[in-house]
């Protein structure tokens, strides 16, 4: 972690405030990445440090979590692609037993350290990635903050999402309204019974069409 350039960010979500540390060197952490050799896997697999940054999504997730803590109350919870891990630092509060995931340990070191910044020390974490699920774990909730941020992961998700869940199992899918993205819920929608909640976000003066998306088992 030497590399990172860290400050503190306060962010409040209405009914509680949370402090997060944040990269501020994301450009330089970027050409890092771009001067690795082209064989190495963290090139090779373009693991772009997305991560190092709090996206409107993960605000508009968990502040959906907040607003609606019966959806987690004490359930079996997973974050995929948690980055800092914001919606794992308000789940917390709810569920039963909780595991942030992110598939660059880098991430989870900073979740950790944000959640600890905290004061919340029963979340557990995993180098997931949900390209190559094979534990068989299975989870009531599974939260998502635009992991479909690109159109190589579409064909992955859905059977990911089904690998996790059983038959009462839910997910939550948040996203900005990028204009791709309306294809891959129309594609979820083929898998899943889906409730779509508009919550718009403005974050750094900038609007966001954000919406959060509910997934079921269909039935």
């Amino acid at each position: 972690m030497e590399e990172y350039k860290i400050e503190e960010i306060i962010l409040d979500l209405g009914s509680q405030t949370y402090t997060l540390f944040q990269i501020t060197n994301i450009d330089e952490v970027f050409d890092a990445m771009l001067s690795l050799p082209a064989d190495n896997v963290i090139k090779h697999d373009e693991r772009i440090p997305y991560w190092t940054e709090i996206w409107p999504s993960a605000i508009a997730l968990s502040r959906f979590i907040g607003d609606h803590p019966d959806l987690i109350q004490d359930k079996k919870t997973l974050e995929l692609g948690a980055g800092l891990g914001l919606p794992s630092l308000v789940a917390a509060r709810f569920t039963k037993q909780l595991v942030c995931s992110d598939y660059l340990e880098d991430a989870l070191v900073f979740a950790e350290k944000n959640a600890l910044r905290n004061g919340i020390h029963h979340i557990q974490y995993a180098c997931i990635d949900w390209r190559n699920l094979n534990n068989g774990a299975k989870y009531d909730v599974i939260l998502a903050s635009d992991i479909a941020y690109e159109r190589r992961f579409f064909e992955d998700l859905p059977g990911a999402f089904k690998s996790l869940m059983h038959e009462k199992s839910v997910v939550l899918l948040s996203e900005p309204g990028r204009h791709f993205t309306a294809a891959f819920i129309e594609e979820l929608s083929n898998h899943f019974d889906i409730k779509s909640y508009p919550l718009p976000q403005t974050w750094r003066g900038t609007h966001f069409s954000t919406s959060v998306h509910v997934l079921t088992v269909q039935t």
